[in-house]
């Protein structure tokens, strides 16, 4: 008499799962963490922004050489080489998961699915609510169409797993 159930074979057929999802939102954070750590992104201005509200004082964003100026410019230095950092913990992260969920799947292109599709809603919300981007509808239309279509080429190349 066998112990597996259905129930527990589909437990088992989707455990790659959260780990695939875990490393495309990791990934996600990792591209962040570059934006933020990048002296030449637009985003410059935001650091520069959320270090003046930190210190809410006229001195920290004076550019004439003030005593506020040196602390900031410190802060900011340390926080892009954090962000830098953090880069590569992101990534190794990224990485990490997505390997073991790799092992976990039946089919590669599952936890490249999953991944992908964390990934690219990830990276869209952080940038709508961190950096204010804009996301047309058309944005959203093309990212659905790479998720659907990597989900179609899994569907199609487990059917052909089956038949072989």
């Amino acid at each position: 008499m066998s112990s597996s159930s259905p129930k527990a074979a589909l437990s088992h057929a989707h455990s790659y799962l959260p780990l695939a999802l875990l490393a495309g939102l990791c990934g996600a954070l990792a591209s962040v963490s570059a934006k933020l750590a990048s002296l030449s992104s637009p985003t410059s201005s935001l650091v520069h922004s959320a270090l003046c509200l930190a210190f809410n004082t006229a001195k920290a964003c004076a550019q004439d050489g003030s005593e506020g100026l040196v602390y900031y410019i410190d802060l900011e230095r340390a926080l892009r080489l954090l962000s830098g950092a953090s880069v590569l913990l992101w990534n190794a992260l990224m990485w990490m998961s997505f390997t073991k969920a790799l092992c976990l799947s039946s089919s590669s292109v599952q936890a490249t699915v999953a991944s992908t599709a964390a990934n690219l809603c990830g990276s869209a919300v952080v940038g709508q609510i961190l950096f204010r981007d804009s996301l047309s509808l058309q944005w959203w239309c093309g990212a659905s169409l790479v998720v659907v279509g990597t989900m179609l080429m899994s569907h199609g190349q487990a059917k052909k797993l089956k038949s072989d």
